[in-house]
């Protein structure tokens, strides 16, 4: 019987992070199933605001670090985490309105990035397109026999095919907004073709400056599991001559023309390395990602899976649409790419300021939760644990039941921790993060949309 249900509220940016994403469906959804806990009922409420008050800001009193440990249930609960509590200005509940993009914001877009650029339907795959890449993978040093055998095998037949010259259509917009997603393509003067892709359902688009060039993170490379990226990993170990300030400056110009710099902030920032055909380097530079912050509180971002625990209660809210960010990478030669998932407006701030859940109380929903989610009872499954290693105060963006294409802001905590159990003499560990509304500490699921959850 499987413990875990998982999905992934993301579509990946690399080919690495899917396939990091998929390992852990995999490895999750192999676990055990737990029985109903001797604790009473983790907290689920029908809506959190009907009792909220406002009240004045006051330090929220917290340690910097707890260490302690109890068994509930058959299962051991480590605690040993560094507690992060930013300074806040207000914990306040603010709404969210999902941006809709239109046709001429669509345009906008485009032409902030291809200034006048005349963008077609297709990539001209000509005779000379393939041959460039059939040769380049042919001669590199950088790729295995196996792969230039692939390639002598694959590779003459579109050669073949090909058309010696394609006829160039212009991108039509109208059809693509209509049928809610698209790509252009746009030629410039090297002769290489930068893409702009949209989805209208999910409001997330893409820039791309080559679309021969692939961008990688250092932090997407799984070398102990792929081959590729083992390949990969030494290019990442050299010094980069184009500083990450100033890559970094660069990136905050976009934002800004974007229209973001006010409501995003930095969160992450690594080396990035542009390849041809996913294998030979480019260029070396830099990859941020930014997100909503308020208050001194910020939304985090990853690439993780989302999870639900098969006899845990449901999440009490989930996200209102896509996770919200802006991804861009930089190198010496300008933005490489350009990546931007569920934006919104602030309409309305609902609360200036709230109280939150105290710690201790904080930590006795995490023990309760923590029983409803990995306290396993099947044959052949011991040693069932968690340690937590990290409990930090950030931002969730949570939908608001029966309001459509409106959400909620709100504090929240981000409890971190490796669970692990024994099954047949094997040992298994998994990395986790499970999410408290930090106000009256139910459980939710922020990465995670609505409708993949059932709500409304």
């Amino acid at each position: 019987m499987h413990n875990t249900f998982t999905k992934s509220s993301n579509l990946s940016i690399l080919r690495h992070v899917f396939a990091s994403g998929l390992a852990a469906v995999l490895a999750l959804l192999l676990t055990a199933c737990q029985p109903t806990p001797e604790s009473e009922t983790v907290i689920q409420t029908g809506d959190f605001l009907e009792a909220l008050q406002e009240t004045e800001l006051t330090p929220y009193e917290a340690p910097e670090h707890v260490k302690e440990s109890k068994t509930e249930s058959g299962l051991t609960i480590a605690f040993d985490a560094q507690v992060l509590v930013p300074e806040a200005s207000a914990y306040s509940i603010v709404e969210l309105e999902r941006v809709q993009y239109t046709r001429n914001d669509y345009l906008r877009l485009m032409d902030l990035f291809m200034p006048e650029g005349e963008w077609i339907n297709s990539l001209p795959k000509t005779k000379a397109w393939w041959t460039e890449r059939y040769y380049i993978v042919k001669t590199s040093e950088r790729f295995s026999e196996a792969e230039k055998k692939a390639n002598e095998e694959y590779t003459p037949g579109n050669i073949e095919d090909a058309p010696e010259t394609v006829e160039e259509t212009p991108f039509d917009l109208d059809a693509a907004v209509e049928s809610g997603n698209g790509i252009a393509w746009c030629k410039q003067s090297n002769g290489s073709y930068a893409t702009f892709a949209m989805n209208t359902q999910t409001g997330s688009w893409s820039y791309e400056r080559n679309e021969s060039e692939y961008a990688v993170f250092e932090s997407s490379l799984q070398p102990e599991s792929t081959e590729s990226d083992a390949f990969l990993l030494p290019d990442f170990e050299r010094t980069f001559e184009f500083s990450e300030a100033d890559a970094l400056a660069e990136a905050q110009q976009l934002l800004a023309k974007l229209g973001l710099s006010d409501s995003f902030a930095l969160y992450s920032s690594e080396k990035a390395i542009t390849y041809a055909l996913e294998r030979i380097p480019l260029s070396y530079g830099w990859y941020f990602i930014f997100t909503r912050v308020n208050n001194g509180l910020q939304v985090p971002y990853d690439f993780s899976s989302w999870n639900t625990w098969q006899g845990s209660p449901a999440p009490a809210y989930a996200a209102p649409w896509d996770r919200e960010m802006a991804a861009i990478s930089v190198d010496a030669n300008g933005v490489i790419s350009c990546n931007v998932r569920g934006l919104a407006e602030q309409t309305e701030v609902l609360y200036e300021n709230v109280a939150l859940l105290p710690f201790d109380a904080l930590l006795e929903r995490i023990e309760k939760q923590m029983v409803y989610q990995h306290a396993f009872q099947q044959d052949g499954v011991t040693d069932q644990a968690v340690k937590i290693n990290s409990i930090a105060l950030r931002l969730a963006v949570i939908n608001i039941k029966d309001k459509p294409d409106y959400g909620m802001l709100i504090p929240s905590w981000w409890v971190d921790y490796v669970s692990s159990y024994t099954q047949n003499g094997v040992e298994n560990q998994f990395n986790n993060t499970t999410i408290f509304n930090a106000i009256d500490g139910s459980y939710i699921e922020p990465r995670a949309m609505a409708e993949m959850l059932g709500y409304q």
